[in-house]
């Protein structure tokens, strides 16, 4: 996000830009309002599944790790797709000064030099808004079975439960 101003991009496409750093109550009522949400957030996906909003899982940055949501779709019963958009970057105020310097000190401390990515190039926004229309055409959202959903909040209030009493009984104490 700090590297590419999606906002304008989803403005363009007629998209509804939800910004994961606004306040949760107005993201969560953004979530539930929407038809389909394209994500590379899981918690986006989490919060999506649970509103019974359907979603399309975006893999975008090259360092995406796509175990976790495999394991929480896992816990659900459901199979995980990710649908790759191009990472976007322009160099110019990318990142906030503080940060670009933390990196290269981590960097230099590592004997390492950080390379400046080239600016995107303006087929590659054209392609990336391509595959997103592209998507949003072609692709099936995916959405949990409502009766998994179920289970899986009735363990998790089950575990509540179980962790109140442990608490209770002395079995878990504060440090």
């Amino acid at each position: 996000m700090d590297q590419w101003d999606w906002r304008s991009l989803c403005d363009e496409l007629g998209l509804i830009y939800v910004d994961p750093r606004a306040n949760s109550k107005e993201t969560i009522r953004q979530i539930w309002s929407l038809e389909c949400l394209l994500t590379e957030a899981m918690h986006g996906a989490i919060v999506g599944d649970a509103l019974r909003t359907p979603w399309i899982a975006l893999q975008i940055s090259p360092n995406f790790e796509p175990s976790k949501w495999c394991d929480w779709a896992g816990s659900l019963g459901m199979p995980m797709y990710f649908h790759s958009v191009p990472d976007l970057y322009a160099p110019q105020g990318s990142l906030k000064n503080a940060a670009k310097s933390i990196a290269k000190s981590v960097l230099a401390t590592a004997g390492m030099r950080a390379y400046p990515r080239p600016k995107t190039r303006r087929w590659e926004v054209d392609y990336a808004k391509r595959r997103l229309r592209s998507l949003m055409r072609e692709v099936r959202p995916q959405l949990s079975e409502e009766a998994r959903l179920d289970e899986a909040i009735e363990r998790t209030y089950n575990a509540l439960e179980k962790l109140k009493v442990d608490y209770a009984s002395g079995v878990l104490h504060r440090a």
